[in-house]
């Protein structure tokens, strides 16, 4: 879940007036989803090339508008008005931003589910949230036995980051890994490694052979997703 208005490092974000308008932007099921197909094709296909031709499949996808009011709008981009190229989303007066929805395909003949989601604004105290579920059929994990490797992971851990910790919830078989927020690197801080990465893969054009069928496979998605969402409309 994302948010148009929000603050970073304690100041808050003025967007331009464009972002607003999905013909530039892109839609949300063509913007955060890069993000996410990069987490999910990380998590469940470490370092395996995707060919988008033979192991994507039955894409479906929809998507839904975030209302904004004027006096939202300014307060988000310091306009007094919506520009010209932002009149045709307008519905009495109110902007609509087809900012949100879900996609559901296949890679390599595992079943994927994806949801963007984009408020106009978080709750006091709140922020942008991620959630990822991944189900298996083909593993049976035993508690008490996973519980001491979890501990034992914590202590490898621990000799960087000491304060980590694991800790059992109130549901059965649930653990939470615990990060104090102090030692917590904001998102704005993750900008350097990915840029690290970018200029490494420049300078030395050592883009592992993955990353380049993996690209193409992500923007195949997203955008194939867009147009079966207009499909649906």
């Amino acid at each position: 879940m994302h948010h148009f208005y929000k603050e970073v490092s304690g100041t808050p974000l003025i967007r331009p007036a464009w972002y607003y308008d999905v013909e530039q932007q892109g839609e949300g099921i063509a913007d955060v989803t890069t993000h996410l197909i990069d987490l999910l094709f990380w998590k469940c296909f470490s370092g395996q090339s995707i060919d988008y031709t033979r192991d994507i499949g039955n894409i479906s996808s929809s998507h839904w508008a975030t209302e904004i009011t004027l006096p939202q709008f300014t307060k988000s981009t310091g306009e007094t008005a919506f520009p010209d190229y932002l009149q045709k989303y307008l519905n009495n007066s109110i902007l609509e931003v087809y900012a949100n929805g879900t996609l559901h395909f296949d890679v390599k003949h595992r079943n994927v589910g994806l949801k963007v989601i984009w408020n106009y604004q978080a709750p006091e105290g709140g922020g942008d949230t991620f959630m990822s579920v991944v189900k298996g059929t083909k593993t049976t994990l035993d508690e008490n036995e996973f519980s001491g490797n979890l501990q034992k992971a914590i202590e490898k851990i621990r000799i960087t980051y000491p304060f980590v910790s694991a800790s059992p919830t109130a549901a059965k078989g649930e653990y939470i890994i615990n990060i104090p927020v102090e030692n917590r690197e904001g998102h704005e801080s993750h900008f350097k490694y990915v840029a690290e990465s970018f200029f490494n893969f420049l300078i030395n054009r050592s883009m592992a052979e993955w990353e380049k069928t993996n690209t193409l496979a992500k923007y195949y998605i997203t955008t194939k997703a867009v147009e079966v969402a207009e499909d649906r409309d």
